[in-house]
């Protein structure tokens, strides 16, 4: 099922980022640095049979990079995936 295999934050912290997909339905949630050199989590979700970087984003947020920000981000990919 969707986001059952999420790794955990040290994952994350290590730079790696992490995708799934469910039919059509495709997300990735990856580290990204910001303005103030801090780490966050981005999450971006699109639909298709294609990778990420030759689809249209449907749907993008940042999350701070915790526990809660993961917990965050899968609220929204559930979410997402009942509206896209």
């Amino acid at each position: 099922m969707i986001c059952d295999d999420i790794p955990l934050l040290l994952w994350f912290q290590c730079g790696n980022p992490f995708s799934e997909s469910d039919g059509m339905f495709r997300y990735c949630i990856s580290p990204k640095d910001n303005e103030e050199n801090e780490r966050s989590l981005l999450l971006e979700i699109w639909r298709g049979r294609l990778c990420r970087e030759k689809s249209e984003i449907l749907y993008s947020e940042e999350f701070p990079m915790s526990d809660e920000g993961i917990k965050s981000a899968v609220e929204v990919i559930k979410r997402e995936k009942s509206n896209i």
